[in-house]
C-alpha cells in the first residue's frame, strides 16, 4: 500500500488496467493482506471484479507458486502484473501481439540502464527469447534488456510449477527454453517505473506529481495542492511539484521541495529542507534536518539536526540528535538510533528483540525472517534486500 502522491501504486496500476479494458483481476497476497483487502475489497468501486489467491500463513510460494494456487481459474491465456509497477503500458496491444505470435509466454521488456537489478534478456532478430538471467552479477548480463515482471501465458505453462516455491524468472522461464518451448520478447517504449525500490519510488513520485523526471514543463505552473488545516511558519518556502496533505505543520524558515510530499498530520520543524522526498502520516521532523532523495515511515520521529539522504527510515522509528543517514541506508521500522550515529553505504540497522523480514524492495516481503545473525547471513544469501 506504498503511496505515489495520494493514491496507492495499486490504485494506479489499477486505473491503468481499466484504461485497458480488462475487468476481471486475481489479486494473489501473503504479507500485510488484510490492508490491501480492505482497500480494494471485491473492485466494484474501481470498476473491476476482483478474487483473491492467500497463501497459507507462514510459507513463500515465489511468483509462480502463487499463481499455481488459482491455475484452476486460468483456462486461457492470461497476463500477470507485478503490483509495485507504475505504467503507462497498454495491456491490451501487449495482449495482442502475445496471442499473434503463437507463443508460450510473452516478457514484457524494457531497455534500463542497470539490468542487473532485473531478469535479464537476450532476444534473436524474431524477438524470440533465447536466454534469460534472473538477477545476473553486474559485468555478467548479456544486455540492457530488462523484464519488467509483465508477461502473458498459455495456461498450459503452469503445469511445470511444482508444489512449493517457484519463481516464473528463476524457474520457470529457463525451463521453458530447456525444452524449446516460445518465448516472445515484447520491448515496450511506454512508461514503466519499479516503485519497489527506492529509486523507482522517487521516480515514480516525481511522474505523479507532474514531472517526468527529465525537466519541467514550462507550459503548465509546477502542481501545488496543499491539503486542508495547513499551518506554514513564517518565511516558509514551498517549490512545486510538491504535495502537502491535511493537518501538517511547517516550521519557520523551512523549505519544502522540489519532488516533496508530506502526507497528512505530519510535523516539520523550523529551518528544515526536505527535497525529492516523502514524508509518511504521521511523522515528526525536527528543526535544521536535511531530508533528500528519501523516504520517512508512519510515525517516524526525527530529532533535531537530521541528515537523511538516499535512504528509508521505517514507520515507527526515533532518530536522536545529530544522526546522518546516507547512502541507500536502511532503518527497519520501530528502530532506535541514538544521538550522533552515523549509517553509511548502504547500512541496514536491524531490530534487537524482533525477526527481521526479508523485503527485497520497498514493502515486497519475501516469507523469509531472521532471528539470529546466522538466519540473516542465510537470508542475505537467498534475497537481494
Amino acid at each position: 500500500m506504498i503511496p505515489l502522491g495520494t493514491k496507492p501504486v495499486i490504485e494506479h496500476l489499477t486505473s491503468q488496467i481499466v484504461k485497458c479494458r480488462f475487468r476481471n483481476l486475481i489479486i494473489t497476497l501473503n504479507y500485510q493482506k488484510e490492508q490491501l483487502m480492505h482497500f480494494i475489497g471485491d473492485g466494484s468501486k474501481f470498476g473491476v471484479q476482483v478474487e483473491y489467491a492467500i497463501e497459507p500463513e507462514g510459507t513463500f510460494l515465489g511468483t509462480a507458486g502463487g499463481v499455481k494456487l488459482v491455475s484452476n481459474l486460468l483456462k486461457d491465456t492470461f497476463m500477470i502484473l507485478q503490483g509495485d509497477a507504475y505504467t503507462t503500458m497498454n495491456f491490451d496491444k501487449i495482449l495482442k501481439f502475445h496471442k499473434q505470435s503463437g507463443a508460450d509466454a510473452t516478457i514484457v521488456l524494457k531497455e534500463v540502464a542497470d539490468p542487473w537489478h532485473y531478469g535479464n534478456v537476450k532476444c534473436n532478430s524474431n524477438g524470440e527469447i533465447t536466454d534469460f538471467q534472473e538477477k545476473p552479477i553486474k559485468g555478467k548480463e548479456t544486455g540492457n534488456l530488462a523484464s519488467t515482471g509483465i508477461y502473458c501465458l498459455e495456461p498450459e505453462v503452469l503445469d511445470i510449477v511444482k508444489p512449493g516455491e517457484c519463481d516464473f524468472g528463476r524457474d520457470v522461464f529457463p525451463h521453458l527454453l530447456r525444452e524449446n518451448r516460445s518465448i516472445r520478447g515484447y520491448v515496450a517504449d511506454e512508461l514503466w517505473i519499479d516503485t519497489g525500490s527506492l529509486a523507482g519510488f522517487i521516480a515514480g513520485t516525481r511522474h505523479v506529481l507532474g514531472l517526468n523526471g527529465e525537466g519541467e514543463d514550462k507550459k503548465h505552473p509546477p502542481l501545488l495542492p496543499i491539503g486542508k488545516n495547513v499551518f506554514l511558519g513564517e518565511k516558509v518556502k514551498i517549490t512545486g511539484p510538491s504535495l502537502i496533505e491535511d493537518n501538517v505543520s511547517i516550521g519557520e524558515g523551512s523549505q519544502i521541495g522540489p519532488y516533496a510530499v508530506l502526507k497528512r498530520d505530519t510535523t516539520v520543524g523550523e529551518e528544515v529542507i526536505i527535497e525529492n522526498a516523502s514524508i509518511f502520516e504521521g511523522a515528526k521532523v525536527g528543526s535544521y534536518d536535511k531530508i533528500r532523495g528519501s523516504i520517512i515511515g508512519e510515525q517516524a520521529n526525527l530529532a533535531e539536526r537530521i541528515v537523511v539522504d538516499d535512504s528509508i527510515v521505517g514507520p515507527g522509528s526515533t532518530l536522536e540528535q545529530s544522526v546522518e543517514v546516507k547512502s541507500g541506508s536502511r532503518i527497519w521500522p520501530g528502530i532506535r538510533v541514538v544521538a550522533a550515529d552515523r549509517l553509511n553505504h548502504s547500512t541496514i540497522r536491524l531490530p534487537t528483540d524482533n525477526p527481521f523480514y526479508f523485503n527485497s524492495d520497498v514493502g515486497k516481503f519475501t516469507g523469509l525472517t531472521a532471528t539470529t545473525i546466522g538466519d540473516l547471513a542465510d537470508g542475505l544469501e537467498r534475497v537481494d534486500v
